[in-house]
């Protein structure tokens, strides 16, 4: 294999693992907000129990 052939095949590593990392984060984001809107949703509910 060519050292020009094997910098291609890092790059493309590189570049795969960057946007896989970058969909786990945006998963992570988007569990994290559905927990705050449900935590959110819960509260109302307790304060209009209390009421």
């Amino acid at each position: 294999m060519s050292e020009r052939h094997l910098h291609i095949q890092h790059a493309e590593v590189i570049d795969r693992n960057r946007r896989q990392r970058l969909a786990t984060q945006v998963e992570a984001q988007r569990q994290a907000d559905q927990r705050r809107e449900a935590q959110a949703r819960r509260a109302q509910r307790d304060d209009a129990d209390e009421f």
